[in-house]
């Protein structure tokens, strides 16, 4: 298979960039009481799976697809289609996509018989149903999949091999319906960072173990236990918002914010082609927004 292309690979692995508020308590994606997206149904919490659970990205890709000529020639937004191959969905066609290490999940709209049967020349078995969703795994290669009427969820497709899929793929689709717990309702440090985001067009989380370091110029800050990038794209530019979610109210103010991105100004550097940046904290959740053209990712 051919390997995705540097842009490529960096949308899957995630570079860092987000859309911002001007006030945490007013803006878009930090209301009170909004819809939440679909991705935080899919997520179990940690210790549901042996799954990889400190992080994970969302991307909306029909949406992208349909607004790639604001975005730079080299950046292909259907090559998405290969991480779910060889489900029958073009990028175009999936309205979410939500990768977390080996697992995948698709929405979208596709015909179901039609993933089995292409799962199904590719080797993978039927191994029966899991509340709804077909089961079908292939033999020896740590891969799976569970399909759905408008959701497939694969495990060891395009990313990693597991030991065992069947128990992967019932953790994500219980999770979805809620029979297991979910991430988001287990880590309250999780829901606060999700909070400071809606639901954007690219979207890159994880939780981390806090240290006492701080050196805001790279990017380190005292007591972050989570942080996260999202960006959407508006007409010919992206609006992008950077969130950190601390320990405490006072770990972080809005100058460690500056220091951190007057110091990766330079080319090359992650904020060195955004504008109009503000910086806002609340409580224990820091935001940093701006904007960018398009063209520049």
């Amino acid at each position: 298979m051919r390997q995705p292309s540097t842009t490529r690979r960096r949308l899957l692995r995630g570079g860092v960039a987000a859309a911002g508020c001007g006030t945490l308590a007013s803006a878009p994606g930090c209301l009170d009481g909004f819809r939440p997206p679909s991705y935080r149904t899919w997520l179990p919490a940690p210790g549901t799976t042996t799954a990889f659970t400190s992080g994970f990205e969302v991307l909306r890709p029909a949406v992208l697809v349909e607004r790639q000529a604001q975005f730079s020639p080299g950046v292909d937004f259907d090559d998405m289609a290969r991480v779910w191959a060889p489900a029958p969905l073009e990028a175009g066609d999936a309205t979410t996509f939500v990768h977390q290490n080996d697992v995948v999940v698709v929405e979208g709209s596709f015909d179901r018989d039609a993933a089995r049967t292409a799962f199904a020349a590719k080797g993978f078995e039927a191994r029966g149903e899991h509340h709804g969703y077909s089961l079908l795994t292939a033999p020896g290669a740590g891969a799976g999949v569970a399909v759905g009427a408008d959701e497939l969820v694969g495990v060891g497709l395009y990313m990693g091999a597991v030991e065992e899929p069947r128990p992967v793929l019932g953790a994500y689709v219980d999770a979805r319906a809620g029979r297991v717990e979910r991430w988001v309702d287990s880590d309250e440090d999780l829901a606060a960072l999700l909070d400071a985001f809606e639901t954007p067009h690219y979207l890159r989380v994880r939780s981390v173990e806090p240290t006492d370091t701080h050196d805001p110029e790279n990017g380190r800050f005292r007591g972050r236990v989570g942080y996260g990038h999202g960006w959407s794209v508006r007409a010919d530019t992206l609006d992008g918002r950077w969130a950190i979610v601390t320990e405490s109210p006072d770990a972080v103010d809005a100058s460690d914010l500056r220091s951190w991105v007057s110091a990766n100004r330079k080319r090359g550097d992650r904020f060195a082609d955004w504008r109009n940046v503000t910086y806002e904290t609340k409580g224990r959740v820091c935001v940093v927004a701006a904007v960018t053209d398009a063209r520049n990712y």
